[in-house]
């Protein structure tokens, strides 16, 4: 794997990982960012679980896929993200597009691209 798509793909799972302590340790502040409130002990876990969870596991997914070189960890990380962005494309399609969705979209779309191309590069290597 070259330099460049290693940065790529590194920088894919620090924002992943960045995402996921963020919701894992201050839920309350993530949620008020997308307008959501949180109530109560169950909501928390919710959050740390549903979000943070899978946002951790797609960073790990990354960090494998740099450290051995194999592009099924890649693969698996998109994904977890392509169906983030599923979710993402329904709710805009379903309750219009906040600018906020179209950012993020645009953001999940880049991650997807980066990780299945680099996937495709490391099984053809």
């Amino acid at each position: 794997m070259s330099i460049a798509p290693k940065v790529l793909v590194g920088i894919t799972g620090l924002l992943l990982a960045y995402l996921a302590v963020q919701w894992m340790f201050v839920p309350a502040a993530m949620a008020d960012t997308l307008g959501i409130e949180l109530v109560g002990a169950p909501a928390f876990s919710a959050a740390r679980g549903s979000i943070g969870g899978p946002l951790l596991g797609a960073a790990v997914l990354c960090a494998l896929g740099l450290v051995t070189s194999q592009g099924r960890y890649l693969f698996a990380a998109a994904i977890l993200i392509g169906c983030v962005f599923t979710g993402r494309m329904i709710g805009i399609v379903a309750d219009g597009s906040p600018a906020s969705s179209v950012t993020a979209v645009s953001v999940e779309a880049v991650m997807i691209a980066v990780l299945i191309a680099q996937g495709r590069a490391q099984i053809r290597a």
